[in-house]
């Protein structure tokens, strides 16, 4: 097993990655539990909670009109009745990848490869004891199987405009934008037969 020298290392690599991107962003903010701490200003370090989250969407609508996974988080979790993208905490040692496929599998007993996973965008978001740092991936009509709450969750599939009557937590909204963008860039390619 890595020693947490090493995992120290790697989050500090993904943290880095990811913050350039951050700030290379102009338009949008942005277990297994793999914890690192980070600076967050001259006062403060809080430990960073490193998830990651899928907006998978199905163009194979009866009415070809694109939609987005969400699930509902059950009670006696934190956020309980709050939706959001599936996804879940990185392991450690565990690539956001290989978290995510392993995620998805557990949550909604679906397979999906690697492969047909599209960095969308991240979101960064401060909570009370820690900083959540949550890579998003977009998945089109790219996985084995048929989505379901294989954890007894709710699920739900939205279109652009319906989006916004779910009630997300924070980190999920800063990601409204980049999902609705990619459900009307699918929405354009169904249109155009691609």
């Amino acid at each position: 097993p890595p020693s947490p020298a090493a995992n120290n290392q790697d989050h500090r690599r993904i943290m880095k990655h990811y913050i350039i991107a951050r700030h290379a962003t102009t338009t949008h903010q942005t277990s297994r539990s793999c914890l690192t701490h980070m600076r967050i200003d001259e006062s403060t370090t809080r430990p960073i909670l490193l998830v990651v989250a899928a907006a998978l969407i199905s163009t194979a609508t009866p009415d070809a009109i694109p939609r987005v996974l969400l699930a509902e988080r059950p009670q006696g979790k934190r956020l309980a009745g709050y939706w959001e993208y599936p996804g879940g905490k990185v392991d450690s040692g565990e690539s956001p990848e290989t978290a995510l496929v392993r995620e998805l599998r557990e949550e909604l007993d679906i397979v999906v490869d690697e492969s047909a996973l599209k960095p969308l965008m991240f979101a960064s978001h401060a909570e009370s004891k820690f900083h959540l740092l949550m890579p998003l991936y977009g998945i089109v009509n790219a996985w084995k199987g048929e989505p379901q709450g294989a954890e007894n969750q709710q699920i739900a599939w939205a279109t652009a405009e319906e989006l916004d009557t779910y009630k997300l937590p924070a980190a999920d909204v800063v990601l409204l934008e980049p999902v609705k963008h990619a459900l009307r860039a699918a929405r354009a390619a169904t249109e155009m037969g691609t």
